[in-house]
């Protein structure tokens, strides 16, 4: 109950999601009050920027819905799984819990890791009594099973941090390059000035909106794999405990051993 209730005091991915969001949506209404918009409108109203913005603004969008909020989604359900289990655990028989654990429905659907793996130690295990033997899997085979799935969630993670980390060095190298051209010739008569000008706020705006949205969404990024890392550690954790101290002591039991499997 303690090790529960420090969790539900801790930022979850999925809510570091919602917040996130939130923060960003107050800063746009604060921005929209301050006039923040208008000025950066005004200095820099060219297309170039427009399209960077809103090139790398859908770049991020896509890395927080169709990346950051199914992976937070994903964690969450392997957490209440595997807090199912743990409730279906306390207060019952060793065999009985893993009985009702190989037929519970988190298993049957094995929409979830958690559950996946215990379906495919289910299967292991039915297939040793049917043929006598004692199961052959153990508890390190099961757990680097639900660890392997975790990890390609952090897998395209890390490839959207790095493609955010490189649009925005390409953008600012790219911004840069386009404010150095306006200084080949200085202007002399006014059209050259405000030419010169132009092209000057040109490149800036371009280094601005890398800078701020490819580095940025990168920092966010890195900030949400932090957050997801340590919910993944501790529901592998909590996995392993499970699994090492209740399911595969009661599976290589002879009690276990010697009973018939129970149709689910």
């Amino acid at each position: 109950m303690a090790a529960t209730a420090t969790r539900a005091l801790r930022l979850g991915s999925l809510s570091f999601c919602y917040l996130t969001i939130a923060a960003l949506v107050v800063a746009v209404i604060l921005a929209y009050e301050n006039q923040f918009l208008d000025w950066f409108l005004a200095s820099f109203p060219d297309r170039m920027t427009f399209a960077t913005a809103g090139a790398l603004t859908g770049v991020i969008l896509g890395v927080v819905f169709f990346l950051a909020f199914p992976a937070a989604g994903l964690l969450s359900e392997e957490r209440a799984v595997i807090d199912g289990f743990e409730r279906m655990r306390a207060g019952a028989e060793p065999v009985v819990f893993v009985r009702h654990l190989f037929g519970s429905r988190a298993v049957r659907e094995h929409h979830s890791r958690a559950g996946s793996v215990i379906l495919a130690l289910k299967e292991h295990v039915e297939t040793c009594q049917t043929l006598g033997m004692r199961p052959l899997l153990g508890t390190t085979e099961v757990v680097e099973e639900f660890g392997t799935r975790l990890e390609a969630l952090f897998a395209r993670l890390a490839w959207a941090r790095t493609l955010l980390v490189s649009l925005g060095l390409f953008g600012t190298i790219v911004g840069i390059v386009m404010a150095m051209t306006a200084q080949r010739d200085m202007p002399v008569t006014p059209e050259e000035t405000k030419q010169y000008l132009f092209l000057l706020y040109h490149g800036m705006g371009v280094v601005y909106i890398s800078a701020v949205l490819g580095w940025g969404g990168a920092i966010w990024l890195f900030l949400f794999e932090a957050v997801l890392q340590r919910q993944a550690d501790e529901v592998s954790a909590d996995f392993w405990k499970l699994t090492a101290s209740f399911i595969m002591p009661v599976i290589q039991s002879d009690a276990f051993f010697k009973a018939q499997p129970e149709p689910s």
